[in-house]
């Protein structure tokens, strides 16, 4: 059904969230994994063994999950392709604002539009003088 819009009207899919929620379960629980978490929400431990194999919880039991790990949780099982691409595209973006105030020699801080004088080099050009520290 990839491309229809969903109810919004965005045709942005979300990607299967049970490797997510596996991945959470892992690093929640690094020794034990099925067997805290059948006990922490009440399942199977036949029922916890599929979560970790990347199989999505029932409504029920991701609602407790979303209940006892809270919104890092929501965020985490959430991130997806699409969020990526969009901080991607902000970023070319940005990239594309700075290459072109370089290639116009434009700097806001500078009045009359010339590169800022980083080295000393001075309005003439020239190369800046040493500096002599501790001399005699």
């Amino acid at each position: 059904m990839r491309g229809r819009p969903n109810s919004d009207g965005d045709s942005r899919q979300l990607p299967p969230i049970g490797p997510r929620i596996a991945e959470w379960i892992r690093r929640t629980y690094p020794q034990h994994a099925a067997k805290l978490a059948a006990q922490q929400f009440q399942a199977s431990h036949h029922t916890s063994a599929k979560w970790l194999k990347g199989h999505p919880p029932s409504a029920e039991h991701l609602e407790a999950m979303c209940r006892t790990w809270g919104y890092r949780f929501i965020a985490f099982i959430t991130e997806t392709e699409w969020h990526l691409r969009d901080r991607i595209q902000a970023n070319k973006r940005e990239t594309a604002r700075i290459k072109r105030r370089i290639s116009g020699g434009k700097n806001e801080t500078t009045p009359d539009h010339r590169q800022p004088d980083l080295f000393g080099a001075g309005a003439s050009g020239e190369a800046p003088k040493p500096i002599i520290v501790g001399g005699r």
